[in-house]
């Protein structure tokens, strides 16, 4: 078994079995869908995860980035691979889609096509 079927296996049973405070509850089947996204992207990842620490100590250092009483989720995710790999940089980027390359029609004009654009946007850089 790869680590990637290890890893999720852990921290799936840690998170069931897991005693968590209100901002863990309410965290962590986001970010435990997010930690399990992340090794399936990663070798390196689910090996940190399944030689790492509980998944419950993981949600209290993320619960230790509330303030005011709340957290994005992109923190909160930051958080949670920096709990298991602390050298980790962490990059989270939104592609915006404009358009789809379909074509118009005007009233008395002829069909014209539209190209589509991209932007991509660095979400790190709203923390």
């Amino acid at each position: 078994m790869g680590f990637l079927e290890e890893a999720k296996k852990k921290l799936e049973a840690e998170a069931k079995a897991g005693k968590f405070d209100k901002y863990g509850n309410a965290m962590k089947g986001a970010v435990l869908k997010a930690l399990k996204e992340f090794c399936a992207q990663s070798e390196i990842f689910a090996e940190a995860v399944v030689k790492g620490r509980s998944f419950e100590e993981c949600m209290k250092a993320v619960g230790k980035g509330v303030t005011n009483g709340s957290i994005s989720d992109l923190k909160a995710y930051q958080l949670a691979v920096k709990y298991y790999l602390p050298d980790a940089d962490v990059r989270f980027c939104m592609e915006i889609q404009i358009g789809n390359d379909r074509k118009t029609i005007a009233p008395e004009q002829p069909a014209q096509t539209k190209p589509s654009e991209s932007v991509m946007i660095d979400l790190t850089k709203f923390f």
